[in-house]
């Protein structure tokens, strides 16, 4: 089952999709294996894709972003 999120039409999701995959990519780059692998497995799950869309990037392919490896490179703020 493809996972949905129903919140109010007007409501802004971009900061808070910006900040979940900010998040993710994050623990990508941690030495603790455990968190880099649970990152890499949402960024290539289907939720992904729901919030890429969410930030305005539709079709994104998490899969794609990993093996490019633009995810290692991409500038994301400190914790």
């Amino acid at each position: 089952m493809k996972a949905t999120i129903r919140i109010c039409e007007s409501a802004d999701l971009k900061p808070l999709a910006l900040a979940v995959v900010s998040q993710a990519i994050r623990d990508l780059r941690e030495a603790d294996t455990m968190s880099a692998l649970d990152a890499a497995m949402w960024l290539t799950s289907d939720d992904f894709g729901l919030w890429a869309d969410a930030m305005g990037i539709p079709f994104a392919d998490g899969y794609k972003l990993l093996i490019s490896g633009r995810a290692r490179k991409m500038k994301v703020g400190k914790k």
